[in-house]
């Protein structure tokens, strides 16, 4: 008798290395617009790749820790100064 086919699957969580705008975007909770803003005043760098602009995992986890800190109401001062202090 021949040997048995057998399957393996292998489950990996996938994490992404960097992030487009949009999923940047959704991961922080902030509008496409405060962080295109914060990277005009150089408060998170961006990479272009490819034609597209793209944010390191570090840059979203404190784009997403300022997202949470700041009030209900909308403000981008306040974004922009929290996230000023971290740096």
């Amino acid at each position: 008798m021949g040997e048995q086919p057998v399957t393996h699957i292998v489950l990996q969580q996938y994490r992404a290395s960097s992030y487009s705008e949009r999923e940047t975007a959704q991961a922080s909770h902030l509008r496409m617009s405060a962080i295109r803003h914060l990277r005009v005043l150089g408060l998170i760098e961006g990479e272009e790749t490819g034609g597209e602009l793209r944010y390191s995992e570090e840059e979203v986890r404190e784009l997403s820790d300022s997202a949470r800190m700041r009030a209900v109401t909308y403000s981008p001062q306040e974004e922009f100064r929290s996230l000023w202090w971290r740096k």
